[in-house]
This record gives C-alpha cells, structure tokens and sequence, in this order.
C-alpha cells in the first residue's frame, strides 16, 4: 500500500493534531530529507525550522513501510558521471537504456553521501511543453518520498525554461495527488507529436496561462547581451565627446600660452635697453 501524504506548516511548526499511529515524517531542507518512524499517538508541538512532509499509512502496521533514516540526500541535475549509476536503474525498470543513456541531461537524481543515486526522474521539454519520462528507484518504499523532491526540482526547471505545461503517463496515485489530470481533447491537440504515444493516458498539470508569452533563460540573456551592447555604445559615445572636449581644451590653452608669450616678447622689444 503505497503512503498518503499531507503538507505540514512550512514554517517548521506542526499543526495542532496528533499524527496516526504508523505515521513516516519526511523532514525536507534545502539539500536534504530525513525520514523518522513514529509509533503510537504522541502530539508534536514543534519540528525543526524546515519543511516538512507526512506521510500516513491506513491499515494495520504490517502493511506500512519499515522505519527508515535517509538523512543529506541530494537532488541535483544528472551529469555524464552519473551514467554508469543510471543504468542499472533503468535496466531494473526494463527502460531503453541505450537510448536514455544519451539523454542524461533530462535527468534529475536523488544521491545519497555515498554517492549511491536511489532515484532519477527524466523531463523532455518541446518548446513550451515537457514531458515527466523514465522515473527510476532504488528502494520501491521509498518511491513517494523522492517522488516528492525530484518533482519540487522538476517545477523549478520548468519554470527556468518558460513551460506552459507538463505531461505525462505515470499511473502512480502520487502524480494525480500533485495535480495532474486527465487531458481533454482540446488539451490533447496540444500535444506535442515528439512525445509519440506511449500506450498509456495523458495527463497534464498547467503551470502558467498560454495567453502569456514563455521566457526562456536563453530569450532572456539575449534581451540583457542586447541591452549591454546598447549601453557599451552609449558609453563609447559618451568617451568620444568627452575626447573631444578635452582635446578643444587643450588646444584653447595651448594657443592662450602661445599668444601670452607673443606679448610678452613683443612687449620686451618695444623696452628701452
């Protein structure tokens, strides 16, 4: 049975109810989660000062996962080193291997300070459009919980590259809890034809309102090398005045010498000796 889960005050306080018995409390900071087993009813007044996500099991304590500590973990962009260690992932899960193997940048993965990647989740975008592909773990009990950090990763790319949409094919109850519906069949017509078919519905979760044009980090750069160029050339202009100036000057001082010293001679020569 796979966890239900809910979103604890993010200010790093609980709220005022006591956690069900079986509950796993995911702690989550900057660059790390930590996960702690909690037996029995007991009410929790405070938490540490980070956000924090708890999952609740229903049923008996045999159907819910086995206590677990997965502290430091971190989710970060998927680097050629990390090939060898995504391989064996995606074989598990009887994923084209040989084709993902050079699509690693798509990827992002969850590595433990051992090194070890215990989960990865690819997004192929095709203009203002992505597509959540290929998610892999390590440990099955653990699936939801870094479900949860390589999704919160995934939305900040998304967003750094302007999409309007995210797409998918995954079944997991846990995408659905995340937003994601069902495509109608205006929505389908959108679909990109890159992403093909795949054999499973589509759903989608609107990240931003199509009426507004997507900026991408590379529109952007290319506005601010534009507006650098133009204010290089204000500048250059400036200098050029300022040379000029400047050269108008010293030439009106050099001719003001110039004629005192005319005077000053000629006057010289008019003196009785």
């Amino acid at each position: 049975m796979r966890p239900n889960f809910s979103t604890v005050d993010k200010r790093g306080l609980w709220p005022e109810r006591e956690v069900h018995p079986g509950a796993v409390v995911m702690a989550v900071g900057p660059a790390f989660s930590s996960l702690d087993f909690i037996h029995g009813k007991k009410d929790v007044a405070k938490a540490p000062s980070f956000s924090s996500k708890c999952f609740t099991c229903a049923g008996s304590g045999a159907n819910c996962p086995r206590a677990m500590t997965v502290p430091n973990l971190q989710v970060r962009r998927a680097t050629i080193e990390d090939i060898a260690r995504l391989m064996p992932l995606w074989q598990q899960e009887d994923l084209p291997w040989q084709a993902l193997e050079k699509r690693f940048k798509e990827f992002q993965v969850v590595e433990e300070p051992g090194g070890e990647l215990v989960g990865a989740l690819g997004l192929e975008i095709s203009g203002a459009e992505g597509r959540l592909h290929s998610e892999v773990f390590a440990h099955p009990e653990q699936a939801d919980a870094l479900r949860d950090m390589l999704w919160e990763r995934t939305q900040v790319v998304a967003k750094n590259h302007g999409l309007v949409r995210i797409w998918s094919q995954f079944a997991t109850p846990f995408w659905h809890h995340s937003g994601f519906q069902y495509a109608p069949a205006e929505t389908l017509a959108k679909l990109p034809a890159t992403f093909g078919n795949g054999g499973q519905p589509w759903q989608f979760v609107q990240l931003r309102d199509e009426a507004v044009a997507p900026i991408s980090i590379d529109k952007e750069f290319a506005a601010f090398k534009e507006l650098e160029r133009e204010n290089t050339q204000k500048v250059l202009r400036q200098a050029k005045v300022l040379k000029m100036v400047a050269a108008a000057v010293v030439m009106a001082v050099f001719i003001l010498v110039a004629l005192f010293f005319f005077s000053w001679f000629k006057a010289r020569s008019h003196m009785p000796r």
